[in-house]
């Protein structure tokens, strides 16, 4: 349903989709994380994985803005990518990491660089997303994901600002044309 099958695939190949691994059963959410996520309205995830980048304090403010300007609660996954601060608003929980398919389902959108695994985890959760892509396959998932009305029209990382990240927040929380 994401990708179609080549035309011109030999009769011996085989379009699987994405495999899953189990959830991790010996995991466990911290209180503060459960709290969070109990005392309102789902968040927004955002998360840009490991894609380190010099300019994730910029980032950072505009996911602050961007939430602030929407009036809706957040969830930031630090990564390796640097995202992150030392005093966030209420609204915003700051996360190092947790698992995408026991958080996912808790979440109201999913903002993301588009890896295949996180986008394989948003989709399967149902949640609409938004995918900021750097480089490689992940223009690629985004456009997927918003052709197939998924989620927003993919925002490339170096044209992202606060206007149109939150303009693309009210669009995964209110259009109701998105598909899940």
């Amino acid at each position: 349903a994401l990708v179609p099958v080549p035309a011109d695939n030999p009769d011996h190949v085989h379009t699987c989709g994405f495999w899953f691994l189990p959830q991790a059963l010996n995991w466990t959410p911290s209180v503060d994380l459960v709290n969070f996520l109990a005392a309102g309205a789902a968040p927004v995830y955002f998360g840009f994985g490991s894609m380190a980048s010099s300019r994730s304090k910029r980032i950072t403010r505009m996911i602050i803005e961007a939430v602030a300007s929407c009036g809706c609660r957040a969830i930031l996954a630090t990564g390796w990518g640097g995202l992150g601060a030392e005093d966030l608003p209420k609204n915003i929980f700051q996360i190092d990491y947790v698992p995408h398919d026991w958080l996912f389902p808790r979440v109201s959108a999913v903002v993301h660089h588009g890896g295949a695994g996180t986008t394989a985890a948003a989709l399967k959760a149902g949640r609409p997303t938004l995918i900021c892509p750097i480089f490689a396959d992940q223009p690629f998932w985004g456009e997927r994901v918003f052709l197939l009305g998924a989620g927003v029209a993919p925002i490339p990382q170096n044209k992202l600002d606060s206007f149109k990240l939150s303009i693309a927040i009210n669009e995964l929380l209110h259009n109701p044309a998105i598909k899940l």
